[in-house]
């Protein structure tokens, strides 16, 4: 996931404040070389050396701003709280695995059986760099109170009072965000404190031995001293390294040969300009546009602005003109994310994965088929992402009639892309249940941000479509994982929320879910949001004796508005008023410095994710894998579909009876998105189970239809008996003979109009 354009505006407010408060420390005449430094631009209209030091930061671009503020955490002395504060936004990329507070503290119990470092001054030094070990109590401002490092000293290292449970617990790594935790674990598994392989690999072996119950692992790599390297990444991200040789946007067989075998050097024969070869290391965070750019740039001795535009072109002019589809997949992903491409995993198109001299033909049966992949991401992690557009050709026979047989070879040559994660997309017609408006790539139109109109609209996310009711009870889980060791507790809205849904007993944050249920312009949703916050707010307020009794001796200090989406930019200029307001309120429960804080979904999209998988339902990337598709526009070709197989249907019947069939499996066939719409608003787990039922039941049709020789009505007779079957005994299900009715009526009704069920014989 990229940066926020949240966490954008708070990293560039906080890194301004913070260097500037540098004035004190040089001159005029220095400041010019901090700043190129820092990789900052110089200004020359400034009234201050504190203004000066700002606006370099202000006039940045987003990359040379994040950049700058990572050089200087390497390279100035901050105070501890600034540092804090910097480290704390500049690690909010996402790419921090979550680490729940039980399997920290288990990791810390498991660490007590070996000793923590080699290096005692290392060890010390790493501590100081992630946590406040050298600051003096806020109560006691004298010496008589020793500090951390003092304690630790004498209690962790020079006795054995203390074990790693409690180091851990002081240091504050039980509560601390999962991006520090991360670093502080992969610090302690460094050769700097660990100057011993063997003693890296037990560190490591505890990590994951402990860590793989929440999905996460270490994966291991070498650096420049020979030792071993960790980072923390979610399993599935592959203990794979980075990809040795990545050969892209290509239009034809390049014409390759190992140059030094020894060393892996590939070197392209002939047709140099037909095929890119990235030759850079790739790091933890991917492949990001930003480093392609660069590379093309220099490897081409071009300025990056003309290498943006001749880099995007070289890709666009390897897809294949015979797939529309893949070229539109293209363009589509590249305008949907616009200003965020930079910061975002590049699409990489026609991505080599085998490579044979020999032809297929003179191969034979060893031969590697499906030499290329439509497209590769390289995200964070080491995660690998292929992605393929099927056109019908993947699972129809010669003739161009479905074919269960072509598409599961098709689906063999894929198989043995292990370590990577597939995402296959079929066009013309899905084998996948998706719905087409939620999938910016689709070829139907793409009308709004919503799934549909109607009574209750779901509003489609990154994570996913919600209403008011699904958002709730998915951020409530997602708040109980992500808050547990806070000491998280939900607020039933029994008689009342009290305007929070949930507060964390140990650090005073309160959170306040919101999801429209009808569909809005982004004025009117601006206006619906700021009202629900004007509301809310005044909660804390008029309900101030409850909340003692719910808080105890808590004090909120942070409230969370948590909506799918910030309409406009006036929400937060709302909630800094809507603040100001309630801190002049000066309520007991209330902490003194009270701040209201706007969250869309991105702040939470991984441990939306996490919950998924968890729960079996596969991850989202903006639109969901098992869904019932709306088909029922453009209906000239689906009424003439129909029409034909109900006069097949009703051959030996007569014209009357043709035309009351076809009455009743159109009625059906348009009650069918509704229909699904509706049962998802009341039931989302009921409605992804039968999607996925349906998706392993669809092949079968079109192998029956194939198959078959029997009259076309007992085909259709035969396949809803079959269907009926399948869900009613679907233990996962429980649903009875009427629902179980209206969704075969509807779904066969469908196969019939959009041709996966129909007669050949």
């Amino acid at each position: 996931m990229p940066r926020t354009q949240q966490n954008l505006t708070s990293l560039r407010d906080t890194f301004s404040q913070i260097l500037g408060n540098q004035k004190d420390h040089y001159t005029d005449t220095r400041i010019p070389e901090l700043l190129f430094r820092l990789g900052l631009d110089d200004c020359t209209e400034y009234s201050s050396k504190r203004r000066h030091l700002e606006k370099a930061v202000e006039n940045a671009s987003d990359a040379q701003m994040v950049a700058a503020a990572q050089r200087a955490l390497e390279q100035i002395g901050f105070d501890v709280h600034e540092r804090d504060q910097l480290q704390e936004l500049v690690w909010d990329d996402g790419t921090a695995p979550i680490i729940p507070g039980r399997y920290r503290r288990e990791l810390a119990e498991k660490l007590n059986t070996i000793e923590l470092y080699l290096d005692r001054a290392a060890f010390e030094q790493v501590l100081s760099e992630l946590w406040q070990i050298d600051t003096l109590s806020v109560i006691d401002f004298t010496w008589s109170t020793p500090t951390l490092r003092k304690e630790i000293i004498r209690h962790y290292i020079e006795n054995s009072d203390w074990d790693a449970v409690t180091l851990f617990d002081k240091l504050g790594a039980f509560q601390s965000s999962h991006a520090r935790f991360g670093r502080f674990i992969e610090a302690l598994a460094s050769s700097r404190v660990l100057p011993s392989e063997s003693a890296q690999r037990i560190f490591i072996e505890i990590v994951n031995g402990t860590l793989s119950a929440c999905g996460v692992h270490v994966v291991v790599g070498v650096g420049e001293d020979a030792f071993l390297t960790a980072s923390l990444a979610y399993m599935g991200s592959g203990k794979q390294s980075s990809p040795k040789n990545l050969i892209f946007a290509s239009t034809a067989k390049p014409d390759l040969r190992l140059g030094n075998a020894l060393d892996n050097d590939i070197e392209i024969v002939t047709g140099a300009e037909n095929v890119l070869i990235y030759d850079r290391p790739i790091g933890s965070a991917g492949l990001l546009w930003r480093d392609l750019q660069a590379w093309y740039s220099q490897t081409h001795s071009i300025d990056e602005g003309q290498a943006k535009n001749r880099l995007y072109r070289r890709l666009e002019a390897c897809l294949p003109k015979s797939s529309p589809p893949q070229v539109l997949a293209f363009s589509s992903f590249y305008k949907a994310f616009t200003t965020a491409i930079p910061e975002l995993p590049a699409l990489l198109p026609e991505v080599w994965f085998h490579w044979d001299p020999q032809t297929v033909s003179k191969r034979g049966k060893q031969a590697l088929l499906r030499a290329r992949m439509d497209f590769l991401l390289l995200l964070p992690g080491g995660v690998r992402v292929v992605i393929e557009i099927d056109g019908k050709e993947h699972y129809t026979d010669p003739n161009g009639r479905p074919s269960p047989r072509t598409y599961a070879e098709m689906m063999a040559a894929d198989r043995p892309q292990s370590g990577h994660l597939i995402a296959s997309r079929n066009w013309v017609r899905s084998t996948t249940y998706t719905i087409p408006e939620a999938n910016p790539f689709s070829p139907w139109k793409w009308t709004n941000r919503h799934a549909w109109q109607g009574r209750r609209a779901l509003i489609i996310t990154p994570a996913g479509p919600f209403n008011g009711t699904t958002w709730e009870a998915t951020l409530q889980l997602v708040l109980k994982s992500k808050f547990g060791a806070d000491g998280y507790q939900h607020v039933p809205a029994t008689p009342g929320d009290f305007g929070i849904e949930g507060f964390t007993k140990h650090t005073g944050l309160a959170f306040q879910c919101y999801c429209p249920d009808a569909l809005y312009e982004r004025t009117v949703l601006n206006k619906k949001q700021q009202d629900k916050i004007t509301r809310d707010l005044k909660k804390l307020k008029d309900n101030q004796s409850s909340l003692q009794g719910i808080l105890g001796t808590t004090k909120i200090k942070d409230w969370y508005f948590i909506t799918p989406e910030v309409a406009h930019n006036a929400l937060l200029t709302h909630a800094q008023k809507k603040q100001d307001e309630v801190r002049a309120w000066s309520l007991p429960h209330l902490d003194e410095n009270f701040t209201v804080l706007i969250h869309d979904i991105d702040f939470y999209i991984q441990e939306i994710n996490q919950h998924r998988i968890s729960a079996g339902v596969p991850i989202s990337i903006g639109q969901d894998n098992q869904t019932i598709p709306k088909v029922n526009e453009g209906l000239t070709s689906y009424d003439e579909n129909l029409e034909r197989k109900t006069e097949l249907r009703m051959s030996e019947k007569g014209e009357r009876a043709v035309a009351a069939l076809f009455k009743l499996t159109k009625n059906s066939f348009l009650d069918h998105d509704s229909f699904f719409q509706d049962l998802y608003a009341k039931s989302p787990q009921t409605y992804f189970q039968v999607a996925k039922t349906l998706n392993g039941f669809e092949e079968n049709v079109e192998e029956w239809s194939l198959t078959t020789s029997d009259h076309p009505d007992k085909l259709v007779e035969m396949i809803k008996n079959r269907l009926a079957a399948r869900l009613l005994d679907d233990e996962r299900l429980k649903i009875d003979g009427t629902l179980t009715d209206d969704i075969v009526r509807r779904t066969v009704a469908r196969w019939l109009a959009v041709c996966q069920l129909d007669f050949y014989s």
